[in-house]
């Protein structure tokens, strides 16, 4: 009941709210076009220590001044600093995606890895390597806010609305720093992540919502600093917190993804594959054996297998599943999709679905999803 309150609640905010949101993704579409337009003409003339890492960790280290300044009674001079700090969080964005574009920019970077240039990496370390910048980037955003909001809260004692703005944001931003590290460490590593468009967003990754809170919160933090704009600020803070909130709800949606595994012997590279791709469609994965009585197969050695795999939360074993794959089923077990191998060759360019066992009601009611694979089982 209250999942369903708080879903609708979070879609009415939505539909509220995305004017500001637009209006924003608009301003950081434009700052992009330039940004890359100008790197993409002086980019060489930019020494290889600029880095987008360097120009966020220089970013945030402006959290000292500002506070020792606002603490000390100025007001202009922090603020400017909170200014500069979000101002340079765009451009930190745009340095990391001209990075990326860039091969000399990527070949330096590679250069200066500590692994052998030969070596392989395995999916894991591709994919923390990618989205290091993008969760470094949110975490010390959050490093800089937080002070100044406490600090802040300790001389705002004639506005409780400020107060709890700041005191809102800042328990906000911690509880996200949780979801954002957890999905860091924890979201599943595809082989070709690529295949699936349809695929959760990573929860590392800010979208335009958190794009546009982080921008409203931190010009309103810099003007509560001045006093003549100090409403201004407060009335900013209150308009980005359910924008905060938001953000942090969109990351942390809970989906439940059924993926079935039919054993041939043990498993194979591409039934992980399946698995893999199938964990990064939710947020947990239900896997069930299915076992054919036919053909002899390794259940036990498969059932280890899939515990040792981190992308698989449950696992359901030949008796625990019926002949067809129905809605009874799903929701017995809190399923809401279920993912099924979509085949494609060279030779048939048409995709074929594999349907084997489902209800076809399910196809109709939207809770299935099919999965591109690059090696897909024969």
């Amino acid at each position: 009941m209250w999942r369903s309150t708080l879903r609708n609640v979070s879609h009415k905010l939505k539909r509220t709210l995305s004017p500001v949101v637009e209006a924003n993704s608009k301003l950081y579409e434009w700052f992009n076009i330039r940004s890359r337009l100008l790197l993409g003409k002086h980019g060489k003339s930019v020494p290889t220590y600029i880095t987008a890492n360097a120009v966020t960790t220089a970013r945030t280290g402006l959290v000292f001044p500002t506070l020792l300044l606002y603490s000390n009674g100025f007001s202009v001079l922090p603020a400017s600093l909170v200014v500069i700090n979000v101002t340079f969080d765009y451009v930190d964005g745009a340095i990391a995606r001209w990075e990326k574009s860039d091969p000399n920019r990527v070949k330096a970077q590679t250069a200066n890895a500590k692994i052998s240039p030969q070596a392989l990496l395995s999916c894991q370390s591709s994919r923390l390597a990618s989205n290091f910048g993008s969760y470094y980037d949110a975490i010390v955003d959050k490093a800089f806010a937080i002070p100044v909001w406490l600090v802040i809260f300790q001389n705002s004692f004639h506005s409780p609305f400020l107060q709890f703005a700041l005191l809102g944001h800042a328990s906000i931003e911690m509880y996200s720093s949780f979801v954002r590290t957890k999905a860091y460490y924890n979201e599943p590593s595809p082989l070709y992540p690529e295949l699936n468009a349809k695929a959760n967003q990573s929860a590392v990754v800010a979208g335009y919502v958190g794009k546009t809170k982080q921008f409203l919160a931190m010009l309103g933090t810099a003007l509560v600093m001045v006093p003549f704009t100090s409403s201004l600020g407060t009335a900013l803070l209150g308009i980005s917190l359910p924008l905060a909130y938001l953000s942090v709800y969109q990351k942390n949606q809970s989906k439940s993804v059924y993926c079935e595994v039919s054993l041939n012997g043990s498993i194979n590279a591409a039934q992980l594959e399946m698995i893999e791709q199938s964990k990064a469609l939710g947020s947990s994965l239900v896997v069930g054996l299915r076992a054919d009585p036919r053909v002899q197969t390794n259940l036990e050695e498969s059932i280890d297998i899939l515990k040792l795999n981190r992308s698989v939360d449950f696992i359901l074993t030949p008796d625990c599943l019926p002949d067809i794959i129905d809605e009874a089923f799903l929701d017995k077990h809190s399923i809401d999709l279920v993912s099924l191998e979509q085949h494609t060759s060279e030779t048939d360019k048409k995709d074929r679905v594999c349907v084997s066992r489902i209800d076809g009601s399910l196809f109709e009611k939207g809770r299935t999803v099919p999965v591109a694979l690059k090696y897909p089982e024969n």
